[in-house]
């Protein structure tokens, strides 16, 4: 059991599944496990240091790197800005709003007292909202 911060391999695949608005019965849907796996995983009862593919699933899904489940060590503004990238390439956001959510999304972690963790996709999508919603002057 990997330990960073207080914070074992499991218990971040829960935040992140958590933060990204997912149950444990989705999260198994989409990186192709059953929700008691998923389930014994958050609990640290299977390990998944060794199986690759099943760590990329599950970054993927969650939208970090394998790294970031392993060790929680990598860089959250470089996740925060690849999940705006991608939603700029999948034509969610236009350059300009994409430009406008990377300054916030920067702000806000600097603002929060441990900036090692990524902004989810829920929070990048109300930043989205907000930029959406104002209006040129």
């Amino acid at each position: 059991m990997a330990i960073w911060s207080g914070e074992t391999i499991g218990q971040r695949i829960e935040r992140l599944r958590e933060g990204c608005g997912l149950t444990q019965f989705e999260l198994g849907e989409r990186v192709d496990l059953s929700e008691h796996v998923i389930y014994r995983i958050e609990k640290d009862r299977v390990r998944i240091e060794n199986s690759r593919d099943m760590l990329e699933r599950l970054a993927v899904v969650l939208g970090v790197s394998a790294d970031y489940i392993l060790r929680g060590e990598t860089s959250a503004e470089r996740q925060t800005m690849a999940l705006i990238d991608d939603k700029l390439m999948r034509g969610e956001c236009t350059a300009e709003q994409a430009e406008r959510l990377k300054e916030m999304g920067t702000a806000e972690m600097r603002r929060r007292s441990n900036v090692r963790v990524p902004l989810s996709h829920f929070e990048i999508d109300v930043m989205l909202e907000a930029v959406r919603e104002r209006r040129p002057r």
